[in-house]
């Protein structure tokens, strides 16, 4: 018997996450990069996904796309129908409101940090830190009763090294992250890669003694994002959890669907 699953596709800057879940839990996902999404890489790892998909005897009902870059929403709604035989929803992110918030904060919040909001607070709670690496770095505070407190943000990797080349005549270009060495290296590449690292790594550690600071109390650090792997094992103490923001979107997706058949 094929079990009922549903997709959900967290779309990024950096990265687009393609996860299949059931009601709770996550059979499947794949990772594969923004930038790159019709390479012959990606549909590498895309068909890989399919085929754990298929041993799994999994049959789709549905599907979600959270999306922080409507540009090539439709690029994805092809792909879904394409590879995986849905015509997936859209999340409406403008007209969902996050009631779980410091009564202060009164702008929108944004479409991945809600997400990643819910899930820390469903599988971790607070009081807690959580740190988001993509294409902006994001700090989101949560106390411990789970109600966001506060936001910063800080260029991420890719974005620091967009800024080298960008405002630079002679530094070359370099597209990833990828194999980065946490040493000093001899070459020009090594030494903006091994900057930005070391920037990330100390802006991580400086705001969690910073923010336990004001908080009077220790705080989980909880690492998700693109770029979390390449610093997560530099750091102390951390709940690592690539998945953080597709697990709150399938919150956010049964929530709906229970809603829809409330409705009906």
């Amino acid at each position: 018997m094929e079990k009922k699953v549903h997709l959900i596709v967290d779309v990024g800057n950096t990265t687009i996450v393609f996860a299949v879940f059931g009601e709770h839990d996550c059979f499947a996902h794949t990772i594969i990069s923004s930038s790159e999404m019709n390479s012959a890489d990606s549909k590498t790892k895309i068909n890989a996904f399919l085929n754990q998909i298929n041993c799994q005897k999994l049959e789709f009902d549905g599907g979600m796309i959270y999306s922080v870059v409507p540009s090539i929403n439709n690029k994805i709604t092809i792909m879904c129908k394409k590879y995986f035989g849905i015509k997936p929803s859209i999340f409406d992110w403008e007209n969902y409101e996050y009631s779980k918030k410091d009564s202060r904060i009164t702008d929108k919040i944004g479409a991945d940090l809600i997400a990643d909001l819910i899930a820390a607070d469903r599988f971790y709670g607070g009081p807690a830190m959580i740190m988001d690496l993509g294409t902006v770095n994001k700090l989101l505070l949560i106390d411990d009763k789970g109600i966001f407190t506060g936001v910063s943000f800080m260029t991420g990797m890719e974005s620091a090294l967009k800024a080298f080349m960008n405002d630079t005549d002679l530094l070359p270009e370099v597209k990833s992250m990828s194999e980065m060495k946490p040493y000093a290296g001899l070459g020009t590449v090594e030494a903006m890669k091994h900057g930005i690292y070391w920037s990330t790594v100390g802006f991580v550690e400086h705001q969690r003694k910073i923010q336990e600071g004001i908080a009077g109390t220790k705080l989980k650090l909880i690492l998700t994002g693109g770029n979390s792997c390449f610093v997560k094992d530099e750091i102390k103490d951390n709940i690592y959890d690539p998945l953080l923001t597709v697990k709150g979107m399938n919150i956010l997706y049964m929530e709906a669907k229970k809603w829809i058949i409330r409705k009906f």
